[in-house]
């Protein structure tokens, strides 16, 4: 697999991802450009991967090495299910493509949702 660079140091480059991951686990959204959107899918992707492959210490070790503060905590309370990449018109000052990179989360809302309506029709709705 080729290492996305992004025209930076290998420093800047990971600081980069921190930022982008972090930002994007606190608002759900960013707006970026395109080759950008890709590297943070990718760094993304492989972090909730890992996280979900180890236990409770463990996951707090990493989530406190990758991520920034405001992150680092609100990476426990959700639960990750895609990312999804919206292209976008090009940057007015440089030409540059632009993205929307979007966090799709589990909707346990739907879940209990339809665990309720199992019950009323097992029971038969009444009370």
């Amino acid at each position: 697999m080729r290492k996305v660079k992004l025209s930076l140091k290998n420093q800047a480059r990971d600081r980069a991802g921190r930022n982008l991951l972090s930002s994007l686990i606190v608002y759900g959204e960013i707006e970026t450009t395109l080759p950008k959107a890709k590297f943070l899918k990718s760094k993304a992707e492989a972090f909730f991967a890992k996280l979900a492959s180890i236990d409770n210490l463990s996951r707090i070790r990493l989530s406190k090495s990758v991520l920034y503060s405001p992150a680092d905590e609100k990476v426990h309370e959700i639960a990750f299910e895609s990312i999804r990449i919206f292209k976008l018109s090009h940057r007015f000052g440089d030409n540059a493509p632009m993205a929307r990179v979007v966090l799709k989360l589990k909707d346990d809302t739907a879940k209990d949702k339809k665990a309720e309506n199992s019950k009323e029709k097992k029971t038969g709705g009444a009370k």
